[in-house]
C-alpha cells in the first residue's frame, strides 16, 4: 500500500534536526518517514532511488530541500518552498511506476518476515538459522515441517471452536424453541380475539429469535408489527410457520385479511435487519 497525499504537503512528520548534506545521507530519514506514514518500506526504497537518479546535480541542494520538506521542515524562502515543492510533486508518477511493478522494488529495504505468535521455541531458532547465510536443506525442511504441523493444530483448534459455538447456539435454540411452545400453548388456552395486540409481543419475540434472530432485531421488528396490526390474527400469524394449525384458530375472515398486512410488515422489517 501506498497513500499518494503525503508527498506533497508532508504533515504530521518529525523534522530532521540537521540536514544532511547529500541526498545518499538523506535517504534513511527519507525512508523512514515514508514508513510512518503508512508505506511499505520496499516501495519507499523504489521510490526514492528511481526518483534521485533522474535529478540532475545541480538540482541536487533544492532536492535536499525537498526532501527536508518531506519530513516536515520548512524553508523560511517561499520561492525555494514553491520549487522544491515542485520536486516533490514529480514524485507521483515514479511513486505509480514503483505500486504498480514497473519499477523494482527495493529489496535492502524489505524487512524479513517475522515468525507469528504462535511458533515453538524450535520454530523460532530454526528460524533463525536458515534466515541467514549458512542455512542448511535439513533445517529448512525441518522448519516447514514445523510451521505444517503447527498451522495443522491451529486448524483443529479453530474447527473445535466452531464446533462448540454451533453446538451453544443448538442449545440455545432448543431452549428457545421449548420456551416458544410454552408461550404458544399460552396463547391457545384462550380464543385468538380475547388477546390484546401486545399480549403477542413475547410470542413473537421468541418465534423470530428461534429463527436466527438477534435480541436487538427482533425488539425493532415488533413495534412495526404492532403497529401494522389492527386485529390479533396479524401478530399471531407472524409468529406461527407456514403449514400450522393456523386456520383452524382464526375465522375465515381475519385468515384470508392478514396476508395484505403481513406482506407490509415484511417489507417494513428490513429496516431492523
Amino acid at each position: 500500500m501506498i497513500r499518494l497525499v503525503m508527498f506533497v504537503l508532508a504533515i504530521g512528520l518529525s523534522p530532521l534536526g540537521a540536514v544532511a548534506q547529500s541526498l545518499e545521507e538523506l535517504r534513511p530519514d527519507f525512508i523512514a518517514g515514508c514508513v510512518d506514514g503508512g508505506n511499505d518500506a520496499p516501495i519507499c526504497g523504489c521510490l526514492f532511488d528511481n526518483w534521485r537518479v533522474n535529478l540532475p546535480e545541480d538540482q541536487h541542494p533544492l532536492a535536499s530541500t525537498a526532501i527536508t520538506m518531506f519530513l516536515g521542515e520548512m524553508p523560511q524562502d517561499p520561492q525555494k518552498m514553491m520549487a522544491a515543492t515542485v520536486l516533490l510533486q514529480d514524485m507521483t508518477s515514479v511513486l505509480l511506476q514503483c505500486a504498480s511493478g514497473e519499477l523494482e522494488l527495493s529489496a535492502q529495504d524489505a524487512p524479513p518476515p517475522i515468525p507469528q505468535t504462535g511458533d515453538t521455541i524450535e520454530e523460532q531458532l530454526l528460524y533463525a538459522r536458515i534466515t541467514g547465510p549458512s542455512a542448511t536443506i535439513a533445517e529448512m525442511n525441518r522448519y516447514t515441517a514445523l510451521v505444517e504441523a503447527r498451522k495443522a493444530r491451529e486448524r483443529a483448534a479453530e474447527q473445535g471452536a466452531i464446533a462448540a459455538t454451533e453446538s451453544r447456539a443448538d442449545i440455545n435454540r432448543s431452549a428457545l424453541s421449548a420456551d416458544y411452545e410454552a408461550e404458544l400453548a399460552r396463547i391457545h388456552g384462550r380464543d385468538i380475539t380475547a388477546w390484546e395486540i401486545d399480549d403477542f409481543a413475547s410470542l413473537f419475540d421468541l418465534y423470530c429469535r428461534s429463527g436466527g434472530g438477534t435480541e436487538a432485531s427482533c425488539a425493532c421488528v415488533w413495534p412495526i408489527l404492532a403497529g401494522l396490526s389492527k386485529y390479533n390474527a396479524v401478530p399471531y400469524m407472524a409468529s406461527r410457520s407456514p403449514g400450522d394449525d393456523i386456520s383452524s384458530r382464526l375465522s375465515a375472515a381475519d385468515y384470508s385479511a392478514a396476508p395484505f398486512t403481513l406482506s407490509l410488515f415484511n417489507e417494513r422489517r428490513a429496516v431492523c435487519d
